[in-house]
């Protein structure tokens, strides 16, 4: 967040520059509007990271249904009057970070002291394995955003509109998947290091089994109710129903990918998360270009399973290589 906000008050600066030049202050409602949402979100991650680090699960659960309630209820009331626009989701969004991040502080009772040498001592400390988490972190985003510059360039906004709204169907789904995840590193590590990699795959296992479960649940649920839904959004969104479709399937891999890589994560595998996050995002981007042009959006959110169900099997693999290690390991 440090990092961030320099570059986030350089971007509100730019936006005002080239506002006043072109009277025309429509970029720059929308630089302040993902500027706020990006800081929150900020805000909200380290809290929660801290929390989980902490293993103040409860607290962590708490923020979470902060979160959803109150998102729920502002998304609801923008249906509501018809005020369901990019720019006041994404402003819903950021106070929803925003108020569960201040809920997480003050709950905790933490004091937080920016430090030049402590930071600088971190990052001594964490670089052999940071580094190749930044690889990562950065494949990943390249993956899971690349397809939007990709759509946008070739099929125009309205296509990526329909896609956006048919994924926010299915993203309560992302907000489960995203906490678990938290969940696993903290418990994974400590069960890993007191009761061994065999009691660290099971606890993986039920995650994993957990979030199936779950998926399971709210598509059904999702199958009963989309029409009664689809009928708040209007008309125009009414043949998206084959995005929402995929979009399941898509967040179906997400919940088996998710807990097998940061079983990775807890067993220090950052070169080999760092390979295989390369190697599914060189394929997702190489598979939108040439499936856009074939099945236009479809095409877009097929390339995502595809790099999605790349990184799983790879980290199957990775995790399988590393169980092997391990027996081996405790056998000599």
């Amino acid at each position: 967040m440090v990092f961030f906000l320099p570059l986030i008050i350089l971007a509100i600066i730019t936006g005002v520059i080239y506002s006043l030049i072109q009277g025309d202050y429509t970029k720059l409602f929308y630089i302040s509007v993902l500027s706020f949402a990006a800081l929150t979100f900020l805000m909200r991650e380290f809290i929660r990271t801290v929390n989980y680090s902490k293993l103040r699960i409860q607290l962590v659960v708490k923020m979470d249904v902060c979160f959803v309630l109150f998102i729920a209820i502002g998304v609801s009331t923008l249906i509501v009057y018809h005020k369901i626009t990019s720019g006041f989701t994404i402003i819903t969004l950021g106070a929803g970070y925003f108020l569960a991040a201040v809920f997480g502080y003050f709950n905790a009772g933490d004091v937080y002291f920016l430090k030049r040498e402590s930071i600088k001592n971190a990052f001594s400390e964490t670089w052999q394995y940071s580094r190749w988490t930044l690889i990562g972190v950065t494949s990943a985003i390249l993956m899971e955003r690349g397809y939007i510059y990709i759509v946008s360039l070739t099929l125009g906004i309205e296509v990526i509109a329909d896609i956006s709204a048919a994924r926010l169907f299915v993203t309560p789904i992302s907000f489960l998947i995203a906490s678990s995840s938290k969940i696993l590193i903290a418990k994974g590590a400590e069960i890993l290091n007191n009761r061994g990699f065999s009691r660290f795959k099971k606890f993986v296992f039920v995650i994993t089994f957990f979030l199936i479960l779950v998926w399971t649940g709210y598509i059904l649920f999702l199958s009963v109710f989309y029409d009664y839904i689809i009928s708040f959004l209007g008309e125009k969104y009414g043949n998206i129903g084959g995005y929402v479709l995929l979009w399941g399937v898509y967040f179906l891999i997400l919940s088996i990918r998710f807990p097998v890589t940061n079983a990775l994560v807890v067993c220090k595998e950052f070169k080999a998360l760092a390979y295989y996050g390369i190697i599914s995002a060189v394929l997702t981007i190489t598979a939108c270009l040439v499936l856009t042009g074939v099945i236009q959006g479809s095409g877009a959110i097929i390339s995502l399973i595809i790099g999605e169900m790349t990184a799983l099997l790879l980290a199957l693999k990775g995790l399988s290589m590393f169980s092997k290690l391990n027996s081996q390991y405790r056998n000599s």
